[in-house]
């Protein structure tokens, strides 16, 4: 083949992972680590995971300090966080992990914590920067994650290098995870989950590794959970994951078991479609009761910890119900009152509620309780946040980013004049390519399911394991020519497992939004975005696979030569085109760097830079000739 002839061949491939004891199912196209060790595949130290990592720290950490303002919603979270330093009460519509680890963050950085009360006010000291560095470094974390986890769908590392790449130069992800916003912690925990759940499928079931990769993936989701009720976008992908895996392994043995039997039901088939069986419920049982059990665990514990220390009142009490107030929080002393600063929050009209047992850890229902209050004050603050927004934008908008831009901040540089802002602007050329291969790879994958499920139940070529080479060339080529129909199938297998994985994250992230009441804004597209940008990788890698594994031994022998050349140059030629959109998604990148990092441009350059009408309400503001633009203090 054109990959074999470009030196990409079968055995370089089995080479990454080299020094892991590793097998290959030739029905299901599936490796599985054995187990017989606790040493990770090879790509795990691939140059590119380390290349990534410094790329995505640089742009994610560049210019962290500017502006010296509050941007968009950080006024809230730094105020949580310094709630947790104070210990006084509030009320989030979130859960409390993210805010948990902020606040653990501005407990270490100082002795008290301050107030902010309006958007447009500067900080007051550099607390605001080791918050932003929390966040940032959350936020770099992610870009490796996806490149790992491409790799562990046995994506080769051409499409796990573009789908990364997409996730690295992409403005929305830089502007969000460089401030003190939740979105980068639940986006690192969301892929976290999907990594370990990937890595699940590489351990062979019941073994020390595969408890801890278990456990380990209840525990990202448990994380994810606890920082956005929207992580169960995540949960149903992973368990989505998991039974396709289930399936795809006992649903191969019920089928060999089948055909060894020459379709003929008799008493040792039946007994050993029982056992299969029985192992698969038994494997999907313990799955399943070790993730849920730690997710339930992470969140009881988020929770605990959230109350027990924020155990006075605050100025959020009268959300909050009589009981939980007498139950959960005290009051401070005159001292403590005149040497603490309130926190501010959103208010959501309290209702009555009955008393609570005494709170303590032991105390499930006392807990459950206060948690059923939190979730109830923030149901209705999603049926009653319905009002419009100017800065709103609806689920059907947001792949291609035709919806409003967020103004996180705007101002002008005290050394030049010149305006900045810093607008919630993804990579347009990233979002629109997203959606094009995306669709390609949902066509695709709703074809060739169905195809696969019938070679599947078919008849499918058997390697044979220790072939000999024989005294006939002609049965050698067939021999060859089978097992190149069985790698051609495992790669197709594989190819299409990613899709199904990428495309059920995708939408699953994304379209429940279509009913979601509240006021919704484009940065809720972004866990879609990645998963669109890890659709985008695996047809990449389709695209390379195909052209690679072509055969040309079958042509005439007129044309052998001719064919060789052309695929040959249709492989590296297809490589160019990828290389070519990296590019081109990066020169994007940096065009718009300007609105990610606060740069300062002339208005004419602002203007240029707003492709669509729709990204603002009122554009006046921020280019048409305001002069009185805050100045910056750096």
């Amino acid at each position: 083949t054109i990959m074999e002839r470009s030196g990409q061949s079968s055995r370089r491939r089995k080479a990454e992972t080299a020094g892991v004891p590793e097998s290959h199912n030739a029905r299901t196209g599936r490796r599985s680590i054995q187990a017989s060790n606790w040493k990770l595949p090879s790509f795990f130290f691939d140059k590119w995971v380390l290349i990534l990592t410094v790329l995505s720290f640089l742009t994610r950490f560049f210019n962290l300090s500017h502006p010296y303002g509050i941007l968009f919603d950080e006024r809230y979270f730094v105020q949580f966080a310094m709630c947790y330093v104070t210990r006084e009460h509030f009320f989030d519509i979130h859960p409390p992990l993210a805010k948990l680890i902020l606040g653990l963050v501005g407990w270490i950085a100082v002795e008290g914590g301050y107030s902010v009360a309006n958007v447009d006010d500067d900080y007051q000291d550099f607390l605001y920067v080791i918050l932003r560095a929390t966040c940032a470094t959350f936020g770099a974390l992610l870009v490796p994650l996806v490149y790992i986890s491409a790799r562990l769908l046995n994506l080769t590392h051409i499409g796990a290098l573009f789908a990364a790449w997409l996730t690295l130069a992409d403005n929305l992800l830089v502007i969000e995870s460089r401030s003190i916003l939740t979105d980068p912690i639940l986006l690192f925990f969301d892929f976290l989950s999907l990594c370990l759940s990937l890595g699940l499928v590489w351990q062979k079931p019941f073994t020390p590794q595969w408890f801890v990769v278990t456990l380990g993936t209840g525990l990202g989701l448990g994380c994810a959970v606890s920082t956005k009720l929207t992580a169960l976008g995540i949960v149903f992908v992973v368990a989505f994951h998991q039974s396709l895996h289930l399936f795809i392994q006992y649903g191969s043995r019920m089928v060999t078991a089948y055909k060894s039997a020459s379709g003929n039901y008799n008493p040792a088939l039946l007994d050993k479609l029982k056992k299969i069986t029985w192992k698969l419920v038994v494997d999907g049982t313990v799955r399943a009761g070790l993730m849920i059990g730690m997710i339930v665990l992470v969140v009881y514990s988020s929770w605990w910890i959230h109350f027990s220390v924020l155990k006075y009142h605050g100025m959020s009490d009268e959300s909050m119900s009589d009981g939980f107030k007498s139950s959960f929080l005290k009051y401070r002393t005159q001292q403590q009152v005149a040497s603490s600063q309130h926190c501010y929050t959103a208010d959501v009209e309290g209702y009555q509620g009955t008393l609570y047992p005494p709170f303590a850890f032991g105390n499930i229902l006392g807990l459950s309780d206060a948690i059923a209050e939190v979730d109830h004050l923030t149901y209705l603050d999603a049926i009653e946040n319905t009002a419009p927004h100017f800065m709103a934008s609806t689920w059907y908008q947001w792949p291609l980013m035709i919806g409003r831009l967020i103004p996180f901040y705007y101002g002008r540089l005290k050394s030049t004049g010149q305006r900045y802002v810093f607008f919630s602007v993804g990579n347009p050329l990233a979002w629109w390519l997203s959606v094009f291969l995306s669709i390609i790879g949902l066509n695709f994958v709703l074809i060739m399911s169905f195809v696969q499920l019938f070679v599947f139940f078919g008849e499918l070529p058997k390697k044979q394991k220790n072939r000999r080479l024989s005294d006939d060339p002609e049965a050698d080529e067939k021999e060859q020519k089978k097992e190149r129909r069985v790698h051609i199938y495992s790669r197709t297998t594989d190819i299409i497992v990613a899709l199904l994985v990428g495309v059920v994250g995708w939408l699953a992230n994304w379209l429940p939004y279509w009913f979601v009441p509240r006021t919704t804004y484009l940065y809720h597209y972004l866990p879609s975005l990645v998963f669109s940008f890890l659709i985008s990788g695996t047809v990449v890698d389709m695209s390379v696979i195909y052209t690679s594994n072509m055969n040309v031994d079958e042509v005439p022998v007129e044309i052998k030569e001719t064919s060789k050349r052309f695929l040959q140059w249709n492989f590296w030629f297809m490589k160019l085109i990828w290389r070519c959109c990296l590019v081109i998604v990066s020169i994007s990148f940096i065009y718009f760097a300007p609105w990610t990092y606060g740069l300062g441009l002339e208005l004419e350059q602002h203007q240029d830079r707003m492709w669509l009408d729709v990204w603002v309400a009122h554009p006046e503001m921020y280019s048409q000739g305001r002069e009185d633009l805050p100045l910056d203090r750096i």
